[in-house]
């Protein structure tokens, strides 16, 4: 459930502004017209009730505590009628006013805030930190087989079965695994593949008249 203070300041989101030339209250702009003068439009009077209502709430003052109970008397519950409005009225707001409710409703909203949330349990200190050499040995990097190279291998066996298409596959694999390497060059990551290690280039890759040659 919302907070009052919430409800409240929606209310005052909704006061117009004031005239420039004669400093009477005028609607704000709506689309397909602009601003109209306080001559032209009044305030309408849902806002003007939304408004004294808020002002109500916010210049209302805080009702007395109850007497202690002796044991003899029942407690005299605290009284829900809000006294009589002390500060301004709406047709008498300035912007100084208008800050200062607004001040007001920040500090009420932060206030039912805190109230609202459960006290954070204190966190436990840190312990001694493991040298960068003896994490990598406790908790390795586990290496895996990128989608490049997993692609590139693909092609590679496909290539074996059809030597018509073998050129085609076998570029496009040391394509594949030349990205994968350029790639971890800059990750940092570990590829299972063996291309990073003994993979020929792009230019060195066999063709396919090699393939149908080879034993």
């Amino acid at each position: 459930m919302p907070h009052p203070a919430a409800d409240i300041r929606a209310a005052l989101n909704h006061l117009p502004a004031r005239c420039r030339y004669h400093g009477d209250d005028i609607d704000p702009p709506s689309p397909g017209r602009g601003r109209e003068s306080c001559c032209d439009t009044g305030l309408p009077a849902v806002r003007r009730r939304a408004a004294e209502q808020a002002l109500a709430q916010l210049s209302a003052g805080t009702s007395p505590p109850p007497e202690p109970n002796d044991g003899h008397r029942p407690p005299v519950p605290p009284t829900t009628e809000a006294p009589p409005r002390t500060r301004l009225t709406i047709d008498q707001l300035t912007s100084d006013d208008l800050d200062s409710l607004y001040d007001r409703l920040e500090d009420a909203e932060n206030r039912a805030r805190s109230s609202r949330e459960p006290t954070a349990e204190p966190e436990a200190e840190d312990g001694p930190v493991l040298p960068a050499r003896l994490l990598n040995i406790v908790h390795p990097v586990r290496p895996y087989l990128s989608g490049a190279c997993e692609v590139a291998a693909a092609c590679t066996t496909t290539a074996r079965r059809h030597p018509r298409i073998a050129e085609t596959l076998n570029e496009r694999a040391a394509y594949l695994h030349d990205r994968c390497r350029r790639t971890h060059e800059y990750t940092g990551e570990q590829c299972l593949c063996r291309c990073h290690h003994s993979a020929p280039r792009p230019s060195e890759q066999p063709t396919a008249d090699a393939i149908e040659g080879s034993p």
